[in-house]
């Protein structure tokens, strides 16, 4: 009751200020981001959009918290969706004219979704000291400080990356990083957001009630990296179809960073239930420190190796810094939690990341031929073995279609052996 409250206040302080001030600075942020006044209006409608957005994510963070993951999926997927729709019809009825109410959509569908999702939870009636308020909302901004430290961190340093390869080696090579970028930042995303649904107010309550967090984080580690690596593998065998289906034969380049970038996605998996572990054990200092230093280390190699070699040292060094910053978040938890992982975590891990490394190298060295080759044959080893663990879950085993799919599994091994 006490954070509800908490929430709502600082939801509606911080949306009203976002919007608000987004439209009494229309006029000087469409000079000074556009480069015309004309633009001003469509900056001023901007507004609503950062104050639904608030609202939403107000909204879906009380679903999320109460582990009511069906609510909170639903939000996103209905709110997404009929902002999409509603989105597209601006866009072909009006063009280019539409498009700051376009993009206002996405955020007031899910905020609309929200609050309707929300409005039929049972809300609670217990009394609230304004001194237990405002403990929670003191504790609210200091973990919100570190996430947005991080977050301009990061855009940060991926601004100044672009910012150096447009100076050095041109605007286009720049477009080659931002389209590699995005294709990598893009389709993991789905799978992080909803691995941070679940497994982060999981692993604070286990802290909160004094439970032992490994198993916890020992299953999302395994979890993650079983239903990474298809996906993975599938974006390293088969970049230069999907670049140019997305982009264009021009946006080649793009394709030879993502065979070594996505690499590094394999780390960011197994690194993000550790950082959140962190978080929950109240150390934000140390989430700070580990990706301060992977920004840093990041910004670093590229730059000292970018005129010697070339703009696939964007994929390098994104790998490295994964590799620096899974170390690092590793024994940091260890040194708090005494974490080990088991023998299922890295053996799967290790082959894994070993399958999309050789994957990789086919498709760097060899042939595309060989490396679409290759990238089937361990898309159906990995996507085999994930089948076996999702279709393991108690509660996804009795559902009907995950029944189907083991039973087709299961005769079509038995007609390869009979065969045999």
């Amino acid at each position: 009751s006490v954070v509800l409250k908490a929430l709502w206040l600082s939801g509606l302080g911080l949306g009203v200020l976002g919007g608000g001030t987004t439209y009494f600075l229309r006029e000087a942020l469409a000079e000074y981001v556009m480069g015309d006044l004309q633009y001003a209006a469509g900056v001023g409608w901007l507004g609503l959009g950062v104050a639904a957005s608030v609202a939403g994510i107000i909204f879906s963070a009380i679903p999320q918290g109460l582990q009511r993951l069906g609510d909170f999926a639903r939000i996103n997927v209905v709110g997404n969706s009929l902002g999409s729709v509603v989105a597209v019809g601006i866009i072909w009825q009006f063009g280019a004219s539409g498009i700051p109410y376009a993009v206002i959509c996405l955020p007031i569908g899910v905020a609309a979704v929200a609050a309707v999702t929300v409005s039929r939870l049972e809300s609670s009636r217990k009394s609230r000291s304004d001194e237990s308020i405002r403990s929670a909302f003191a504790e609210m901004l200091r973990f919100g400080g570190v996430m947005l430290f991080t977050s301009i961190l990061t855009v940060g340093t991926m601004m100044a990356v672009r910012s150096a390869i447009a100076q050095r080696m041109g605007l286009d090579v720049a477009g080659y990083f931002h389209a590699a970028w995005l294709m990598s930042a893009t389709y993991i995303s789905f799978l992080l957001s909803s691995m941070a649904a679940d497994f982060y107010p999981r692993i604070t309550a286990a802290v909160a009630n004094g439970a032992d967090p490994g198993p916890i984080i020992q299953d999302q580690m395994h979890f993650g990296i079983v239903l990474a690596g298809p996906l993975v593998v599938g974006i390293i065998a088969f970049a230069g179809p999907i670049i140019l289906l997305l982009y264009s034969t021009e946006f080649h380049s793009a394709a030879m960073i993502l065979h070594v970038q996505v690499l590094g996605d394999l780390l960011k998996v197994l690194s993000f239930p550790l950082g959140f572990t962190l978080l929950a054990l109240g150390e934000s200092w140390k989430y700070m420190t580990v990706q301060l230093v992977w920004n840093l280390l990041y910004f670093g190699i590229v730059l000292s190796g970018l005129e010697q070699f070339g703009v696939v040292i964007v994929g390098v060094a994104y790998l490295a810094s994964y590799a620096v910053s899974l170390t690092l978040t590793f024994f940091m938890v260890r040194g708090s939690i005494d974490f080990r992982p088991g023998c299922k975590l890295k053996l799967t891990a290790a082959a894994t990341v070993g399958l999309a490394t050789v994957v990789s190298m086919l498709a760097l060295i060899a042939s595309a031929i060989v490396g679409y080759v290759a990238g089937a044959v361990a898309i159906a080893l990995l996507g085999a073995y994930a089948l076996h663990v999702v279709s393991s879950i108690p509660e996804v085993a009795t559902r009907r279609h995950i029944r189907r799919l083991m039973q087709i599994a299961k005769a079509l091994r038995s007609k390869i052996l009979n065969d045999k």
